[in-house]
């Protein structure tokens, strides 16, 4: 939304257009106009943001492994003539933001994998991108995005998953792997935190230098407890929260911020999700999507825990922590502890100001508030 104007800014999905609304009566929202991207090649419009006039799309342009493209344009949806052909960014931008300072723009660039298979025995760029993200400096005499990638941490593969992240694309190298998802940004517009949902890892970002200080693993929630436990079963005939030995990974999409008592806290949405793609599964064919999570009843090596009423049900990834990583795992590999993909909370976290990897500070976590609320009202 852009105050100024009260108009509103929205995808479409379904016509790939940037919506305008108009907000002005706020019982009356009326369409003004719906802008469309695809003479300038855009495949995808993945997110908008506005603030003091000037309107920004992250789109995709061609295959969502190639670059990304950022469009600026005013409330009316003309695009501005200093960036008429747009600004390019990593590959598949999946969220856009502007800092509380309306200075810089920014991209969380998934750079997800259209594929696992390999080339010659290497999982290339053209099939998994590397993930990044993109400052943009709307007050430069030169509109241009600087993109920082995962290269420097190419040697952090073990520090990452010892603080508690995830890396396990098969092949995949750390950059490659680390998927960004959404961004918080600072009140005083100096430093983002980017969430990276399949790694279970937020990253934290210089603005100032344009440097990816740190990488904080988020860890694991254990169910094992009265406070946190989960109802894991759809097929017990029973609506009931109990604590079961079994983990939850945080994996949040969203994240926001907030200064409080002088500090910066994250607060963060555990969605979870899970990959599914060609070649994933240890399979072969790059026309035949594979998919991470899998029922912890098909491949428990604690037999006790299978059946239905327990956590058969239960809905896991056979990779790492559930495995140690670097094995290879296909379809049949032992899944020897259950890993929820998400946790069924919301969190609050210190915010890292750091440099390095390290674990992440939990602060809060709902524990399974949601959980119960959901039995309440249902």
């Amino acid at each position: 939304m852009d105050a100024k104007s009260k108009r509103l800014f929205i995808t479409n999905g379904a016509k790939n257009t940037i919506d305008i609304v108009d907000i002005s009566n706020i019982k009356k929202p009326k369409l003004v106009k719906s802008v469309s991207l695809a003479s300038k090649g855009v495949t995808g419009i993945q997110s908008v943001a506005a603030m003091n006039g000037l309107v920004v799309a992250a789109t995709s342009v061609g295959e969502k492994t190639a670059a990304g493209r950022v469009f600026m344009m005013d409330v009316d949806g003309k695009l501005l003539a200093s960036a008429p052909k747009g600004v390019e960014v990593g590959a598949l931008p999946d969220s856009i933001h502007f800092s509380p300072n309306g200075r810089y723009v920014l991209t969380a660039n998934e750079g997800e994998p259209k594929n696992y298979c390999l080339t010659g025995g290497v999982l290339t760029e053209s099939s998994d991108p590397l993930g990044s993200v993109s400052i943009i400096d709307t007050k430069a005499a030169k509109i241009v995005a600087k993109t920082l990638d995962f290269s420097g941490y190419k040697d952090r593969l073990n520090g990452i998953i010892y603080a508690g992240g995830r890396v396990y694309g098969p092949g995949a190298s750390v950059a490659q792997d680390l998927e960004p998802e959404y961004i918080a940004i600072s009140k005083d517009s100096k430093t983002a935190w980017v969430t990276l949902q399949e790694n279970n890892s937020i990253a934290t970002v210089d603005l100032e230098s344009g440097v990816i200080t740190g990488i904080s693993g988020l860890g694991f929630k254990n169910y094992n407890t009265e406070g946190t436990g989960i109802d894991p079963s759809d097929r017990d005939n029973e609506r009931r929260v109990r604590a079961v030995p079994a983990y939850g990974m945080y994996q949040p999409d969203a994240v926001a911020v907030a200064r409080l008592g002088g500090n910066d806290y994250l607060f963060t949405a555990n969605e979870g999700d899970a990959r599914e793609w060609p070649c994933l599964m240890g399979g072969t064919d790059p026309k035949v999507a594979e998919a991470e999570d899998v029922r912890y009843g098909a491949n428990a090596t604690d037999k006790s825990l299978t059946s239905n009423e327990n956590l058969g049900r239960l809905t896991v990834t056979p990779f790492t922590p559930a495995n140690v990583t670097g094995t290879i795992v296909t379809t049949k590999t032992p899944v020897a502890a259950a890993y929820s993909l998400g946790a069924r909370s919301f969190s609050v976290w210190k915010a890292p100001t750091f440099e390095g990897v390290f674990p992440a500070q939990l602060v809060y976590d709902s524990g399974n508030l949601i959980e119960k609320k959901v039995l309440e009202v249902n």
